[in-house]
């Protein structure tokens, strides 16, 4: 940064995608303490002491409170998924779907709908901008969810969640919403909680904020946004009721396509599998 401004004699616009990472990675890998003065000592070099500094912005799904490193850091502006100031130019809204879609020979349809959109940011109804981009290359429709540290998060927080967590995500799989406490500022590997789990499910974007019941309490309606997302939680819910992986998958393409042996084989793997855990 001094560098740079050395050079261009301009103070340094510094962008930082995915700064909580390194956190979430160290935190979940097991050597958070080796690594935590190191990274807080980088970022606040950067954006608090730096004479370099123009200004910063910077995206996280987990927002980094404890280690003090923003503490006095002046006019900092924290947008979550609620925040309506800049939604619209985070993802890709219906209109720019459709134009995405039809500049590579693609149709907008119901499937298409059906399989990305759901997503919420402010009041604005957006689709998962990755996964566009992976049909648009490929063509094919179907699921190009990544498993990320969060994935690795979520999993060692449903193992540790409290009785209240479960009885909701019970009530989650069988309505597909929830109306729930969410925090959505407080990240859940400092602050282990039933809110703060759901907000890092809403923030890591496994569920979306359908409505905001009452803001002041945090108190929302969230839902599993679409067709992808809901893959990707029958493998969840596979590990929640300690199954083997693609289980429930499985289980319900034996349905679909009925295959009524192996429906019923399957079924019974599972409740012996579910009464032996």
């Amino acid at each position: 940064m001094d560098k740079l401004k050395d050079y261009y004699h301009k103070e340094v616009m510094v962008f930082i995608d995915e700064y909580d990472t390194p956190f979430i990675e160290a935190h979940t890998k097991g050597f958070y303490e080796e690594v935590r003065g190191g990274l807080s000592g980088l970022l606040h070099n950067s954006l608090k002491t730096s004479n370099s500094l123009k200004y910063t912005f910077i995206t996280g799904i987990q927002r980094v409170a404890k280690e003090n490193i923003f503490s006095d850091l002046n006019n900092l502006v924290v947008c979550d998924v609620t925040d309506q100031r800049y939604a619209a130019y985070f993802v890709f809204d219906s209109d720019e779907t459709k134009e995405l879609l039809e500049y590579y020979g693609l149709e907008l349809n119901n499937k298409v709908k059906e399989m990305y959109d759901g997503y919420h940011i402010g009041n604005g109804d957006i689709y998962n901008p990755g996964s566009l981009l992976n049909y648009v290359d490929t063509k094919e429709l179907t699921s190009y969810w990544v498993n990320t540290s969060a994935n690795t998060m979520i999993k060692d927080g449903i193992k540790k969640s409290s009785r209240d967590f479960k009885e909701q995500y019970k009530e989650l799989i069988e309505d597909g919403y929830l109306d729930t406490e969410v925090n959505l500022q407080t990240s859940f590997y400092e602050v282990e909680s039933t809110p703060t789990l759901w907000g890092l499910f809403v923030n890591a974007g496994y569920l979306t904020v359908d409505q905001v019941i009452d803001l002041m309490d945090g108190y929302y309606r969230i839902r599993i946004p679409n067709e992808e997302v809901k893959k990707e939680f029958k493998n969840i819910t596979d590990y929640y009721l300690s199954l083997g992986d693609g289980q429930l998958n499985r289980l319900m393409r034996y349905l679909r396509y009925e295959q009524a042996d192996k429906f019923i084989k399957e079924y019974k793997d599972i409740l012996y599998d579910t009464k032996l855990s």
